[in-house]
């Protein structure tokens, strides 16, 4: 099996911060299973990432660190859970999304917009595409303090966001005292409710700016998986304790079917929300009559290895 730098084209945690990734995440994949250096294996042909989605023995296998109670928390979510307790935790998180209109929210999410555009001048979209998702969802679902719950939310994403390079995030007290005070006890039926926003946020506002500026370029490059057991996936034999890189991006753009929400029993039950929101926020920028200030390559993008955010999206 051949072996490829890390962090080389061939390593889809490079790709999320490119300019304009689609013919470099079309090339990926084709490519058959490989090694980083780091010993990753990266999966990247449409077949052979739909197959590893569907392993029971491909597992998210989060370990919680006992000091940190963030930590703690995300591990009560069913996005980082297996088995039964992703199961129920499943359940849970389904509960919730079931109370939500997507119509409504749609509507909710463009008047935000239009909201936010009505003063004139130049706005960057950014801050507002991460904030109106969980906005119109809390909304929604009839809780009480929205702002808080906004701050909160934001607070927990800056907190967990993977990144490449060093950032300064939030700290373990600010961030439990924000959720507490936003949602209470954090039980799992609560978790399950942060959940929703929480991976509302960030993952609904790199879809919006795919839409608005890099439409050939899917919104979620990656996730990841931990193999409890030898597996062969697409002629390659996997050991053992192995953690893969799944190239959702590149299967996506080399097939054109997308997997930007996942595929199997960790499919994302919010995607009708998710796309429901970002119809409302797009079209309402586009309604009305503005201009991007710039293109995609020209855009600076964070230095996130799952998904692709810009860190400004100016509107004139």
């Amino acid at each position: 099996m051949r072996t490829f730098a890390t962090m080389s084209p061939t390593d889809p945690r490079v790709l999320a911060a490119h300019g304009d990734p689609a013919l470099l995440l079309r090339q990926l994949g084709r490519c058959p299973v490989h090694v980083a250096d780091d010993g990753s294996y990266v999966v990247a042909r449409p077949d052979d990432v739909d197959d590893v989605l569907g392993r029971p023995s491909a597992t998210i296998s989060f370990v919680p660190d006992p000091g940190d109670a963030i930590s703690g928390m995300q591990a009560l979510m069913a996005r980082f859970s297996d088995g039964e307790d992703h199961r129920r935790r499943r359940a849970l998180t389904e509960e919730v999304i079931a109370w939500i209109d997507p119509g409504r929210v749609r509507s909710a999410s463009g008047a935000c917009v239009d909201a936010a555009l009505g003063g004139g001048g130049t706005i960057d979209l950014a801050p507002l595409a991460r904030r109106v998702p969980v906005e119109v969802l809390a909304e929604a679902l009839g809780l009480d303090d929205v702002p808080t719950v906004v701050q909160a939310i934001d607070l927990l994403c800056r907190r967990l966001a993977p990144m490449l390079g060093p950032v300064t995030r939030p700290d373990d007290a600010t961030v439990c005292e924000a959720l507490t005070a936003a949602f209470g006890l954090l039980d799992e039926s609560a978790v399950a409710l942060v959940a929703v926003l929480f991976q509302a946020m960030d993952a609904t506002a790199a879809l919006i700016a795919q839409m608005l500026v890099s439409p050939h370029a899917p919104a979620l490059v990656l996730t990841n998986r931990v193999t409890v057991a030898a597996m062969r996936i697409g002629g390659a034999d996997l050991r053992a304790g192995a953690r893969i890189v799944i190239a959702l991006g590149a299967a996506t753009a080399a097939s054109g079917c997308d997997r930007s929400f996942g595929r199997s029993v960790h499919r994302c039950p919010g995607e009708a929300l998710a796309r429901a929101i970002a119809d409302g926020f797009v079209d309402a920028v586009r309604a009305s009559g503005r201009t991007l200030a710039d293109g995609a390559e020209d855009l600076t993008w964070e230095t996130r290895p799952n998904l692709r955010l810009p860190a400004a999206l100016h509107l004139r």
